[in-house]
This record gives C-alpha cells, structure tokens and sequence, in this order.
C-alpha cells in the first residue's frame, strides 16, 4: 500500500511522479507535498525529479528534499554543481538543503563553494548553522576579504560577513582562534554597517579588540539562538 493506504505504491509513485510534471501548478504543489508527507519513499520521487524538471519547480523540489530523509543527498549534490544562466537559485537552495540534510557531514561541500561566487554567500550561512571546526580557514579568509572591501553589497536581513562571523564565534573553541575573532571584528569595525553592529554587540563581541573579558560561552549561546531562530533554516511550510 502507498504512505497514505489509498492504493498500491506502484501506482502513487506513478501518479506522484506524473504530478510533478504536470503542467497545472496545483497539481505540482500538491504532489509535492504528498512526496514530503510520505517520508523516504517521496524524497526517492523527489531526488529524481530534481535531476529533470525545470524552471522553479526544481527550486521547490530541492529545498523539500533539506528536511527530508531518505534519498537525495547525491541528486543534491549534483545540483549544487550545475552551471549556466538562471541555475543560481537552484544551486543555493540545493547547498542549504545539503546542509540541513547532512549537517557537519557537508563541510567540505560548503567549503567548496565559497570559491564560486554564485554559491559563496549561501555556502557562508550553511557552513554558519552546520559546519564542523574544520572550515575555520576558509571561513575566516573569506570573511576577511568581504570586510576589506571598500564597498560591499546591501544583504537583508543579515549580511554574509553575520553569518561567516557567527560561524567563527561557534567555532572558537580555543585562545588562539578566539583571539583572532576578536581581533578581526576590531580592526575592521568602522566597515561594520549599523546593522551587523546591533547583531555583534547583542552577541558580546564589539569593543574587545584582543578578546580579552569576553564570555565566549555566552557568545556561542547568543549565535547558535539567533541561528535557530532564523527562518533560512526552518522546514519548508506546506503548500496547504
């Protein structure tokens, strides 16, 4: 029988697959749907639909595969490697389900594509939420040269330097690395805009050049909060 005991799984399967690539887009959203409703088996719908649909709907298809288990990792995968015009969607919205999916197991992922600046902003707010230690090094370079820039682009609600930031105060396990925090957020405080200065100073990490007196406990605390708080990584709403 299929997930919802309506009829065998040969023929949900059918009729899901033949759904999300139906023409009419109610039809798409409620398959969609199904497929997430149904667990493993929809997500193994799902990640071989993303490999063929198009436009959009590929986007929709990649994020509900973020918060679902089962199949999907390596289709994924091979979206996030995609090239060519209007693929930018597609590709970041396949990076943070990757992340949501595998969490610390998608590090390297992440820090492969900080190197391409399609996927580098994306790449810098998955790796804050889910990245290991093991990113400290790219993170760290490439929020050094965003704060180096004489002009940087407007980002809403939080900026990539946040989320690299948030990641390195996560990830600041020890002196060493807790000091170079510190020291990168002083000497590159007048670039702050108002807005990252409101997230830094709620977080404890403005005014203390050398890192002295700061509560990194209760840094990590205030970053992994405002993290889970952030919609970007909440399960998709359904369509209903």
């Amino acid at each position: 029988m299929t997930p919802d005991g309506s009829t065998t799984p040969d023929v949900w399967a059918t009729d899901m697959s033949d759904g999300l690539r139906a023409t009419y887009v109610g039809r798409f959203e409620k398959s969609l749907e199904s497929c997430v409703d149904a667990g493993p088996p929809g997500a193994a719908l799902l990640s071989d639909a993303l490999d063929t649909l198009t436009g959009f709907r590929r986007v929709l298809v990649a994020a509900a595969l973020g918060d679902m288990e089962g199949p999907g990792t390596a289709a994924l995968r091979r979206a996030v490697a995609v090239t060519g015009p209007g693929t930018a969607d597609l590709r970041n919205a396949s990076l943070l389900a990757l992340g949501k999916r595998e969490q610390g197991r998608a590090t390297a992922d992440l820090v492969a594509a900080l190197a391409d600046p399609v996927t580098a902003s994306y790449a810098l707010l998955s790796l804050a939420r889910f990245g290991d230690g093991s990113a400290w090094a790219p993170v760290f370079d490439a929020v050094h040269r965003r704060l180096r820039r004489a002009k940087r682009a407007r980002e809403e609600p939080w900026t990539s330097v946040l989320y690299g930031l948030a990641y390195l105060a996560r990830s600041a396990t020890d002196d060493v690395r807790r000091r170079e925090v510190a020291l990168l957020v002083a000497r590159h405080g007048a670039r702050l805009d108002d807005s990252e200065r409101d997230v830094l100073g709620a977080w404890g990490l403005l005014g203390e050049a050398a890192g002295h007196d700061v509560d990194w406990d209760a840094v990590r605390r205030a970053v992994e909060r405002d993290l889970r708080a952030d919609p970007l990584f909440h399960r998709m709403k359904s369509h209903t």
